[in-house]
């Protein structure tokens, strides 16, 4: 057993240890909940509950309290009319145009434009080819035995 400066070195060792594991495991449970409670910002004028935004606030003031007057803070703004709603129309419509455009195409449009390019069907086993190169090497490959249709004869 260690004695005197030695024992109080390695309990020095052991407590940086055990500090030094308690910060690689993250934050303590009691650091989560006051990060929490920071978060909850918005607090009901007549109960004093707390919301983390207005959104939630509103959904808790009117389920919660439907028969008080509703605080100005959760008041809608008045919608827009007129000249303004077609600008906020037309400008949503192409905030979705563009969110449209960056995903691409989706694979259903995709199967659609290749099923339209397979326009040449084999008459023997009834397989699509996009173009007539593409239908006479399959059809000599595939049915050497039969017939070369008319239409492949000259490509």
């Amino acid at each position: 057993m260690a004695r005197g400066h030695q024992k109080i070195q390695s309990q020095a060792k052991a407590s940086e240890k055990q500090a030094k594991i308690k910060k690689q495991q993250g934050h303590s449970a009691n650091d989560q909940k006051k990060a929490a409670q920071k978060a909850l910002v918005h607090v009901c004028a007549v109960c004093k509950s707390q919301m983390p935004d207005p959104k939630t606030y509103k959904q808790h003031f009117e389920n919660k309290h439907p028969k008080n007057d509703m605080p100005e803070e959760l008041k809608d703004r008045e919608m827009a009319r007129g000249h303004q709603k077609i600008q906020s129309q037309a400008k949503a419509s192409e905030k979705q145009a563009k969110i449209k455009k960056q995903q691409g195409h989706s694979a259903n449009d995709q199967k659609k434009a290749a099923q339209k390019a397979l326009v040449h069907v084999c008459a023997v086993c009834k397989s699509q080819m996009p173009d007539p190169k593409t239908y006479k090497q399959h059809f000599e490959n595939k049915h050497p035995k039969n017939d070369m249709p008319e239409e492949l004869k000259d490509v």
